[in-house]
Protein backbone atom coordinates (compact mmCIF):
# COMPACT_ATOMS: atom_id res chain seq x y z
CA UNK A 1 0.00 0.00 0.00
CA UNK A 2 1.68 3.46 -1.53
CA UNK A 3 0.57 4.88 2.11
CA UNK A 4 3.26 8.07 1.35
CA UNK A 5 0.78 8.69 -1.50
CA UNK A 6 -1.88 9.59 0.74
CA UNK A 7 -0.47 11.75 3.02
CA UNK A 8 -0.22 15.26 2.09
CA UNK A 9 3.99 15.99 1.10
CA UNK A 10 2.84 19.45 1.36
CA UNK A 11 2.33 18.90 5.44
CA UNK A 12 5.70 16.97 6.24
CA UNK A 13 8.61 18.50 4.19
CA UNK A 14 9.60 21.52 2.68
CA UNK A 15 7.92 22.30 -1.14
CA UNK A 16 8.34 25.52 -3.41
CA UNK A 17 5.53 26.20 -5.67
CA UNK A 18 7.87 28.59 -7.25
CA UNK A 19 10.32 25.67 -8.70
CA UNK A 20 9.34 24.26 -11.90
CA UNK A 21 7.98 21.47 -11.92
CA UNK A 22 8.98 18.30 -14.24
CA UNK A 23 7.21 18.55 -17.64
CA UNK A 24 5.04 15.50 -18.87
CA UNK A 25 7.42 14.85 -21.77
CA UNK A 26 9.99 13.89 -18.92
CA UNK A 27 7.94 11.76 -16.23
CA UNK A 28 5.84 9.73 -19.54
CA UNK A 29 9.05 8.65 -20.74
CA UNK A 30 9.82 6.64 -17.09
CA UNK A 31 9.81 2.94 -17.56
CA UNK A 32 7.96 3.06 -13.88
CA UNK A 33 5.20 5.91 -15.62
CA UNK A 34 4.49 3.80 -18.70
CA UNK A 35 4.23 0.39 -16.88
CA UNK A 36 1.29 2.09 -14.78
CA UNK A 37 -0.08 3.08 -17.91
CA UNK A 38 0.16 -0.36 -19.04
CA UNK A 39 -1.58 -1.68 -16.21
CA UNK A 40 -4.87 0.71 -16.88
CA UNK A 41 -6.41 -1.37 -19.38
CA UNK A 42 -6.37 -4.39 -17.60
CA UNK A 43 -7.31 -2.86 -14.01
CA UNK A 44 -10.62 -0.99 -15.50
CA UNK A 45 -11.88 -4.46 -17.87
CA UNK A 46 -11.32 -5.64 -13.84
CA UNK A 47 -13.55 -3.27 -12.51
CA UNK A 48 -15.91 -3.74 -15.44
CA UNK A 49 -16.30 -7.48 -14.09
CA UNK A 50 -16.46 -6.14 -10.19
CA UNK A 51 -19.68 -3.73 -11.52
CA UNK A 52 -21.00 -6.98 -13.27
CA UNK A 53 -20.73 -9.14 -9.85
CA UNK A 54 -22.36 -5.87 -8.05
CA UNK A 55 -25.50 -6.22 -10.07
CA UNK A 56 -26.09 -9.35 -8.45
CA UNK A 57 -25.75 -7.41 -5.09
CA UNK A 58 -28.32 -9.42 -3.42
CA UNK A 59 -26.07 -12.33 -3.09
CA UNK A 60 -24.42 -10.63 -0.19
CA UNK A 61 -27.65 -9.27 1.24
CA UNK A 62 -26.32 -8.62 5.19
CA UNK A 63 -23.47 -6.33 3.63
CA UNK A 64 -26.30 -4.39 1.70
CA UNK A 65 -28.58 -4.42 4.76
CA UNK A 66 -25.85 -3.09 6.83
CA UNK A 67 -24.27 -0.38 4.10
CA UNK A 68 -28.48 0.76 3.67
CA UNK A 69 -28.31 1.85 7.36
CA UNK A 70 -25.39 3.59 7.58
CA UNK A 71 -26.44 5.60 3.93
CA UNK A 72 -29.12 6.55 5.72
CA UNK A 73 -27.53 7.97 8.07
CA UNK A 74 -24.85 9.92 6.09
CA UNK A 75 -26.03 13.26 6.43
CA UNK A 76 -25.19 12.51 10.09
CA UNK A 77 -21.79 11.43 9.44
CA UNK A 78 -20.74 14.16 7.31
CA UNK A 79 -22.26 17.04 9.95
CA UNK A 80 -20.56 15.10 13.01
CA UNK A 81 -17.18 14.90 11.61
CA UNK A 82 -17.31 18.22 10.15
CA UNK A 83 -18.19 19.87 13.37
CA UNK A 84 -15.68 17.58 15.46
CA UNK A 85 -12.83 18.53 12.80
CA UNK A 86 -13.31 21.96 13.39
CA UNK A 87 -12.95 21.83 16.75
CA UNK A 88 -9.54 19.88 16.23
CA UNK A 89 -8.52 22.85 14.25
CA UNK A 90 -10.15 25.18 16.98
CA UNK A 91 -7.78 23.53 19.41
CA UNK A 92 -4.81 23.41 17.04
CA UNK A 93 -1.84 25.19 18.44
CA UNK A 94 -0.82 27.23 15.11
CA UNK A 95 -4.02 28.73 13.26
CA UNK A 96 -4.66 27.31 9.97
CA UNK A 97 -7.13 27.54 7.55
CA UNK A 98 -8.67 24.41 6.59
CA UNK A 99 -5.12 22.26 6.23
CA UNK A 100 -1.82 22.23 8.20
CA UNK A 101 0.33 24.10 5.48
CA UNK A 102 -2.38 26.90 5.18
CA UNK A 103 -1.52 29.13 8.15
CA UNK A 104 -3.43 31.78 9.34
CA UNK A 105 -2.09 35.31 9.95
CA UNK A 106 -4.36 35.48 12.88
CA UNK A 107 -5.43 33.58 15.45
CA UNK A 108 -8.90 34.93 15.32
CA UNK A 109 -9.76 32.11 12.59
CA UNK A 110 -9.48 29.72 15.40
CA UNK A 111 -12.85 31.40 17.31
CA UNK A 112 -14.29 31.29 13.84
CA UNK A 113 -14.08 27.57 12.96
CA UNK A 114 -15.36 27.16 16.80
CA UNK A 115 -18.56 28.72 15.91
CA UNK A 116 -19.02 26.99 12.70
CA UNK A 117 -18.62 23.89 14.77
CA UNK A 118 -21.73 24.92 16.67
CA UNK A 119 -24.19 24.91 13.84
CA UNK A 120 -23.33 21.49 13.12
CA UNK A 121 -25.58 20.48 15.94
CA UNK A 122 -28.85 20.78 13.45
CA UNK A 123 -29.42 20.00 9.91
CA UNK A 124 -31.33 23.09 10.26
CA UNK A 125 -28.22 25.03 10.27
CA UNK A 126 -25.78 23.63 8.81
CA UNK A 127 -25.61 25.92 5.71
CA UNK A 128 -23.93 28.30 8.21
CA UNK A 129 -20.91 26.03 8.33
CA UNK A 130 -20.83 25.34 4.40
CA UNK A 131 -21.12 29.05 4.43
CA UNK A 132 -18.47 29.97 6.98
CA UNK A 133 -16.46 27.08 5.48
CA UNK A 134 -16.32 28.60 1.70
CA UNK A 135 -15.30 32.34 3.56
CA UNK A 136 -12.02 30.16 5.05
CA UNK A 137 -11.47 28.64 1.30
CA UNK A 138 -11.87 32.35 -0.08
CA UNK A 139 -10.07 33.68 2.24
CA UNK A 140 -6.88 31.11 2.28
CA UNK A 141 -7.31 31.50 -1.81
CA UNK A 142 -6.39 35.30 -1.43
CA UNK A 143 -3.12 34.29 0.46
CA UNK A 144 -2.19 31.36 -0.84
CA UNK A 145 -3.47 31.79 -4.60
CA UNK A 146 -5.83 29.98 -6.96
CA UNK A 147 -2.91 27.57 -8.19
CA UNK A 148 -1.92 26.47 -4.08
CA UNK A 149 -5.63 26.26 -3.09
CA UNK A 150 -6.35 23.77 -6.53
CA UNK A 151 -4.92 21.33 -4.16
CA UNK A 152 -8.32 20.97 -2.22
CA UNK A 153 -11.68 21.43 -4.37
CA UNK A 154 -12.54 19.00 -1.68
CA UNK A 155 -13.83 21.47 1.16
CA UNK A 156 -16.15 23.28 -1.99
CA UNK A 157 -17.51 19.40 -2.43
CA UNK A 158 -18.30 19.80 1.61
CA UNK A 159 -19.40 23.20 1.49
CA UNK A 160 -22.30 21.88 -1.18
CA UNK A 161 -23.16 19.04 0.83
CA UNK A 162 -23.67 21.00 3.93
CA UNK A 163 -25.83 23.42 2.75
CA UNK A 164 -27.72 20.58 0.60
CA UNK A 165 -28.54 19.10 4.05
CA UNK A 166 -30.32 22.05 5.66
CA UNK A 167 -31.69 22.81 1.50
CA UNK A 168 -33.74 19.95 1.95
CA UNK A 169 -36.32 22.10 4.40
CA UNK A 170 -36.56 24.81 1.91
CA UNK A 171 -38.59 25.76 -0.88
CA UNK A 172 -36.21 27.33 -3.33
CA UNK A 173 -36.72 24.28 -6.38
CA UNK A 174 -32.74 25.54 -7.10
CA UNK A 175 -31.42 24.67 -3.66
CA UNK A 176 -33.51 21.31 -3.29
CA UNK A 177 -31.78 20.41 -6.20
CA UNK A 178 -28.19 20.72 -4.73
CA UNK A 179 -29.63 18.65 -1.99
CA UNK A 180 -30.73 16.04 -4.48
CA UNK A 181 -27.61 16.14 -5.89
CA UNK A 182 -25.14 16.57 -2.55
CA UNK A 183 -23.82 13.34 -2.93
CA UNK A 184 -22.74 13.41 -6.27
CA UNK A 185 -21.34 17.03 -6.01
CA UNK A 186 -19.29 15.38 -2.84
CA UNK A 187 -17.87 12.75 -4.92
CA UNK A 188 -16.97 14.80 -7.80
CA UNK A 189 -14.66 17.35 -5.73
CA UNK A 190 -13.24 14.57 -3.87
CA UNK A 191 -12.27 12.65 -6.97
CA UNK A 192 -11.26 16.49 -8.58
CA UNK A 193 -8.81 16.73 -5.17
CA UNK A 194 -7.50 13.31 -5.72
CA UNK A 195 -6.44 13.44 -9.12
CA UNK A 196 -5.11 16.80 -8.84
CA UNK A 197 -2.65 15.16 -5.72
CA UNK A 198 -1.97 12.48 -8.21
CA UNK A 199 -0.45 14.46 -10.73
CA UNK A 200 1.92 16.44 -8.18
CA UNK A 201 3.04 12.79 -7.27
CA UNK A 202 4.66 13.00 -10.95
CA UNK A 203 5.48 16.72 -10.89
CA UNK A 204 6.82 17.12 -7.91
CA UNK A 205 7.97 13.55 -6.81
CA UNK A 206 11.78 15.58 -5.49
CA UNK A 207 9.45 17.05 -2.54
CA UNK A 208 8.94 13.58 -1.31
CA UNK A 209 12.61 12.36 -1.61
CA UNK A 210 12.97 13.35 1.68
CA UNK A 211 10.53 11.37 3.69
CA UNK A 212 10.98 8.59 1.36
CA UNK A 213 15.05 8.67 2.35
CA UNK A 214 13.93 9.28 6.29
CA UNK A 215 11.61 6.13 5.96
CA UNK A 216 12.58 4.06 3.57
CA UNK A 217 10.63 1.00 4.32
CA UNK A 218 7.89 3.40 2.76
CA UNK A 219 8.87 2.95 -0.79
CA UNK A 220 8.22 -1.08 -0.50
CA UNK A 221 12.16 -1.71 -1.61
CA UNK A 222 11.31 0.59 -4.73
CA UNK A 223 13.50 2.44 -6.20
CA UNK A 224 11.68 6.45 -4.87
CA UNK A 225 11.90 7.61 -8.57
CA UNK A 226 9.80 4.49 -9.19
CA UNK A 227 7.39 3.83 -6.33
CA UNK A 228 6.70 7.48 -6.80
CA UNK A 229 5.72 7.52 -10.36
CA UNK A 230 3.74 4.04 -9.15
CA UNK A 231 2.08 5.85 -6.53
CA UNK A 232 0.33 8.77 -8.51
CA UNK A 233 -0.69 5.74 -10.75
CA UNK A 234 -2.60 3.87 -7.66
CA UNK A 235 -4.05 7.62 -6.50
CA UNK A 236 -4.85 8.65 -9.94
CA UNK A 237 -6.38 4.90 -10.41
CA UNK A 238 -8.53 4.84 -7.41
CA UNK A 239 -9.84 8.80 -7.85
CA UNK A 240 -11.29 8.50 -10.95
CA UNK A 241 -12.73 4.99 -9.95
CA UNK A 242 -15.14 7.10 -7.43
CA UNK A 243 -16.28 8.21 -10.72
CA UNK A 244 -16.46 6.19 -13.33
CA UNK A 245 -16.90 3.11 -11.54
CA UNK A 246 -20.17 1.38 -10.99
CA UNK A 247 -22.26 0.36 -7.83
CA UNK A 248 -19.23 -2.03 -6.88
CA UNK A 249 -15.65 -0.71 -8.54
CA UNK A 250 -17.23 3.14 -6.74
CA UNK A 251 -17.61 1.29 -3.64
CA UNK A 252 -13.95 -1.12 -3.54
CA UNK A 253 -11.87 2.25 -4.77
CA UNK A 254 -13.30 4.41 -1.36
CA UNK A 255 -12.62 1.27 0.61
CA UNK A 256 -8.79 1.22 -0.46
CA UNK A 257 -8.50 4.72 -0.23
CA UNK A 258 -9.93 4.68 3.03
CA UNK A 259 -7.97 1.84 4.62
CA UNK A 260 -4.38 4.07 2.92
CA UNK A 261 -5.55 7.51 4.49
CA UNK A 262 -6.30 5.79 7.61
CA UNK A 263 -3.22 3.81 7.75
CA UNK A 264 -0.99 7.08 6.74
CA UNK A 265 -2.72 8.71 10.02
CA UNK A 266 -0.72 5.72 12.15
CA UNK A 267 2.43 6.77 10.04
CA UNK A 268 2.02 10.41 10.56
CA UNK A 269 0.19 10.91 13.26
CA UNK A 270 -2.50 13.60 14.58
CA UNK A 271 -1.31 16.12 11.60
CA UNK A 272 -2.10 13.83 9.20
CA UNK A 273 -5.61 13.26 10.82
CA UNK A 274 -6.37 16.47 11.23
CA UNK A 275 -5.58 17.21 7.72
CA UNK A 276 -7.52 14.10 6.28
CA UNK A 277 -10.57 13.72 8.63
CA UNK A 278 -13.18 15.09 6.12
CA UNK A 279 -12.00 13.30 3.12
CA UNK A 280 -11.60 9.89 5.13
CA UNK A 281 -15.43 10.70 6.65
CA UNK A 282 -16.22 11.58 2.42
CA UNK A 283 -14.71 8.28 1.66
CA UNK A 284 -16.95 6.20 4.49
CA UNK A 285 -19.89 7.74 3.38
CA UNK A 286 -19.13 6.65 -0.64
CA UNK A 287 -18.52 3.43 0.75
CA UNK A 288 -21.95 3.00 2.29
CA UNK A 289 -24.04 5.17 -0.39
CA UNK A 290 -21.72 4.72 -3.81
CA UNK A 291 -21.38 7.16 -6.38
CA UNK A 292 -24.81 8.53 -6.72
CA UNK A 293 -26.38 9.80 -9.50
CA UNK A 294 -23.15 10.98 -11.65
CA UNK A 295 -21.79 7.47 -11.46
CA UNK A 296 -25.00 6.23 -12.81
CA UNK A 297 -24.55 8.51 -15.79
CA UNK A 298 -20.38 8.45 -16.44
CA UNK A 299 -19.82 4.93 -15.34
CA UNK A 300 -21.95 4.02 -18.36
CA UNK A 301 -23.25 1.17 -16.04
CA UNK A 302 -26.39 0.47 -18.03
CA UNK A 303 -24.37 -0.08 -21.26
CA UNK A 304 -23.47 -3.35 -22.52
CA UNK A 305 -20.27 -4.77 -21.36
CA UNK A 306 -18.34 -4.90 -24.77
CA UNK A 307 -19.34 -1.12 -24.97
CA UNK A 308 -17.58 -0.13 -20.99
CA UNK A 309 -14.53 -2.76 -21.97
CA UNK A 310 -14.11 -0.08 -25.10
CA UNK A 311 -15.46 3.04 -23.25
CA UNK A 312 -14.55 3.04 -20.36
CA UNK A 313 -10.65 3.21 -21.05
CA UNK A 314 -11.44 6.75 -23.33
CA UNK A 315 -12.68 8.28 -20.59
CA UNK A 316 -10.26 7.12 -18.32
CA UNK A 317 -7.55 8.61 -20.30
CA UNK A 318 -9.37 11.31 -21.43
CA UNK A 319 -9.70 12.34 -17.50
CA UNK A 320 -6.04 11.79 -17.12
CA UNK A 321 -5.01 14.11 -20.02
CA UNK A 322 -7.49 16.80 -19.20
CA UNK A 323 -6.04 16.60 -15.23
CA UNK A 324 -2.42 16.90 -16.49
CA UNK A 325 -3.58 19.79 -18.81
CA UNK A 326 -5.35 21.58 -16.24
CA UNK A 327 -2.46 21.10 -13.73
CA UNK A 328 0.30 22.30 -15.59
CA UNK A 329 -1.63 25.34 -17.56
CA UNK A 330 -3.06 26.12 -13.66
CA UNK A 331 0.24 26.37 -12.96
CA UNK A 332 1.21 28.78 -16.23
CA UNK A 333 -1.64 30.99 -15.38
CA UNK A 334 -0.72 31.20 -11.92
Amino acid sequence: MPITAHAHIKWFAPFDLTVEPTVPAMFISQDAWLLGLALSIPALWLAVGLDQLGRRWDIMPNVGRSLSRVAADADDIVRVTIGVWLTWLWASPTPVFLTPELVAPTGHVHWFQLLMSVFCFSRRTTWITGIGLLALYFTAMSHYGLFHLADYPLFLGITAYLIGISAQRWRSSRLRLLARHRHSTLVIAMTTTLCWASIEKWAYASWSMPILAERSYLALGLDPATFMALAGWVEFGLAISLVIGGRLTSRAAALALLIMFSAAVFEFGKVDLIGHLPIIASLFVVVAVGNGDIGDVVSLSRRSVPFRLVALPVVYFASLALTITAYFGGRHVA
